[in-house]
């Protein structure tokens, strides 16, 4: 499994926990991963898509 698919699915992991009936604290240490790890997501969506603009400018 790639970074990106692990990171995935530990985010959907912390969004079904953050689904039940948690302690408050819990839900906000929870929350504040959760937000972590969507915005790693975003950043190597960023890395991914540079990439693919990159390859299509050398094949033109």
């Amino acid at each position: 499994m790639s970074r990106f698919e692990n990171k995935l699915y530990k985010a959907n992991e912390i969004l079904e926990e953050l689904r039940l009936d948690i302690p408050l604290d819990k839900s906000v240490r929870l929350y504040t991963q959760g937000m972590q790890l969507l915005e790693e997501l975003q950043e190597l969506l960023k890395e991914a898509k540079l990439e693919v603009h990159t390859i299509q400018k050398e094949e033109q």
